[in-house]
């Protein structure tokens, strides 16, 4: 059963094994994170317990980014199998788990079919970086495993076990800090450890809650580190731009509307906006359902306690991310269901009436089970194929909802990235129309400026972008690389120098500031920011262009070529590269050498001063005359 339930869990992602990164978190995480991409290592692994990027604090997922690297290189195809391995493992121990707290086969195998095939959980699957969503469900429900080994024989390395695993699972991710709560709810039912009628019950109740407590130590302070970290990182919306209000509103809506899509899981999207105001009509009545669903599990809770353990399941794993406290500018996501719709399953499988063998009644609910299951499989599939690529991520993502702005300027950084400059702006315009202060599009447009030259336009959209986002490191860098082509290098090195306090690890601010601080004459600071920046990203070739830069200032010409022919060989359109290999291997005295790159550039630019005399000069020095075509 459990084989059977993997392959089920499995199979609908095999394609995803030809999809590549794309482009929302996946460079953050994985594809250009000159940390994960060295693999793993001592300094690594410190590193992945002391990192606040990405505004999270995961060390293990951290460091399986890092094994994957390590194993893979950045094929991305087999960082997708993983997540899907992933996923089939966390399917067959959810069924374990139940099967052993329940002794219930049957039951427990529809719940965890229904977990392996909801189209829902499709993005913590297919997207690389919800590693951490697999990571953390994997560890969580092995916690779970033991401890219903644990309530049959009692023992302090079973308990020290379930500690264990559950560290380990808010190690990978804070997503499941209600655990022990969750334990008392399975204490009163399969586990029935907590008799509501027995006289006895204040008393073992107590005692129970006792047992939780180094579980709840846990989970307070890890709750804390991540919050600080969010915090930290500006990941956190404050009070003052969005009021407690809409907060709990959005709260509400997302229950039911989490609800609605369990049941109809249909128009999912990546990205669901948090819109500027709930619909007070839209939030009394999911709040109105919300009630009803809580009295009615409350008042069955004797006759069928499964209905109130799985409907606080369900609302309880959702606490951490239903946005009281706001992570993100997204009103909900579909990856934060992974784990929380496992409790609506329970409810479902376990309010099949027990029916007699051989009966049509039987057959026929053996027969909706099985069309449950497999329309699930059907929609499944569909929706992985919307992750084929990022264009059709977030072309799905603005079909199926409204007023998406985030959505819209995501596909104008992936037309950017094409070249299409032109559905790139229609974009970018259109999330500005929508939410005319959103920093990511007013990044971009200051990105397209840049492109166009208008140098002083792109430091004012930088600027008004920082108002709203004055934690994110790339506004700081582009705005000091905007600065640095505008001359005034003593506010380039600033705003660089504060991206760097966001992320020390960010090569191209390295590089960046390594220009800044050779214009400034400081060639000896300019060579250590050269070599931060290669050091992080030794595939980047403006990192190897800026050291060059800095060690010719130096008349270190021998590294200087080096580092020119490395920055060269990453990027062959580096003129500026090609022009300080030619004048250090002139320098050092190998004219001919030098002379193939200036008619390189020459031939480019032939009317460029600069140009015609270094020709000139590596002409003179090789003792030739001009030679004309």
């Amino acid at each position: 059963m459990a084989l059977a339930l993997f392959l089920l869990a499995t199979l609908p992602y095999l394609e995803t094994a030809r999809y590549p990164f794309v482009n929302l978190d996946d460079g953050i995480y994985v594809s250009a994170n000159a940390v994960v991409n060295k693999g793993l290592s001592p300094d690594n692994v410190i590193w992945a317990f002391t990192t606040t990027t990405a505004g999270n604090w995961h060390p293990l997922t951290w460091l399986s980014h890092m094994a994957d690297c390590q194993l893979f290189g950045l094929e991305a195809g087999r960082h997708h199998m993983v997540n899907v391995v992933l996923h089939g493992l966390n399917t067959a121990i959810l069924f374990g788990a139940l099967l052993t707290m329940t002794g219930a086969p049957w039951r427990s195998a529809l719940v965890a079919a229904l977990f392996a095939a909801h189209p829902l959980h499709v993005e913590s699957v297919a997207w690389i970086a919800e590693r951490k969503d697999l990571l953390s469900t994997l560890f969580g429900l092995l916690a779970l495993a033991v401890y219903g080994r644990y309530v049959r024989a009692p023992s302090v390395g079973r308990y020290s076990l379930v500690a264990l695993l559950f560290m380990l699972s808010l190690l990978s991710k804070a997503m499941w800090v209600t655990f022990p709560f969750l334990l008392l709810l399975l204490d009163y039912w399969p586990l029935g450890r907590l008799p509501l009628a027995s006289s006895g019950a204040g008393q073992r109740t107590r005692s129970l809650v006792l047992e939780k407590v180094p579980l709840l130590v846990v989970s307070g302070l890890i709750s804390g580190v991540t919050v600080h970290v969010q915090g930290a990182a500006g990941a956190i919306a404050p009070i003052d731009a969005l009021p407690w209000a809409q907060r709990i509103g959005n709260a509400l809506v997302s229950y039911s509307g989490y609800l609605g899509k369990a049941v109809w899981p249909v128009d999912l999207a990546v990205l669901y906006p948090l819109p500027e105001r709930i619909d007070p009509w839209v939030a009394a009545g999911s709040s109105a359902l919300i009630a009803l669903l809580t009295t009615m599990a409350v008042l069955t809770i004797r006759r069928w306690p499964w209905l109130a353990v799985g409907w606080f399941w369900y609302l309880g794993m959702l606490v951490p991310v239903i946005g009281l406290v706001q992570v993100g500018q997204q009103a909900m996501a579909d990856r934060y269901t992974y784990i929380p719709l496992v409790g609506v399953f329970i409810m479902i499988a376990w309010s099949m009436p027990a029916i007699p063998p051989v009966t049509v009644a039987r057959i026929g609910m053996i027969g909706g089970a099985a069309a449950a299951v497999a329309a699930s499989i059907v929609l499944t599939v569909h929706q992985v194929r919307t992750w084929r690529d990022s264009r059709s991520l977030f072309e799905q993502a603005v079909a199926v909802t409204t007023g998406n702005f985030m959505a819209h300027n995501l596909l104008a950084s992936d037309f950017a990235q094409r070249g299409d400059l032109a559905n790139a702006q229609r974009h970018i315009d259109e999330s500005l129309r929508i939410r005319p202060n959103y920093a990511g599009a007013l990044y971009n447009r200051a990105v397209m400026l840049i492109q166009t030259r208008d140098f002083a336009g792109a430091r004012d959209q930088l600027r008004h972008a920082l108002q709203t986002q004055s934690l994110d490191p790339a506004i700081w860098n582009a705005l000091g690389s905007v600065e640095l082509r505008l001359k005034n290098l003593d506010d380039a090195v600033a705003s660089l120098r504060r991206a760097l306090e966001l992320n020390p690890h960010y090569a191209e601010a390295h590089a960046n500031l390594s220009m800044a601080l050779l214009a400034l004459n400081h060639p000896s600071e300019a060579v250590a920011a050269g070599e931060s920046a290669v050091r992080f990203r030794p595939d980047l070739a403006d990192a190897h262009a800026a050291l060059a830069a800095a060690l010719l200032r130096q008349s270190r010409y021998d590294d200087s070529i080096h580092h020119s022919r490395q920055a060269l060989a990453l990027n062959p359109n580096l003129l500026d590269a090609r022009m300080r290999l030619g004048i250090a291997l002139l320098a050092r005295g190998d004219a001919e050498e030098a002379l193939t790159h200036f008619e390189h550039l020459h031939r480019l630019f032939p009317n460029d001063p600069a140009v015609q005399k270094a020709l000139s000069a590596a002409r003179q020095k090789r003792g030739s005359a001009p030679q004309h075509p």
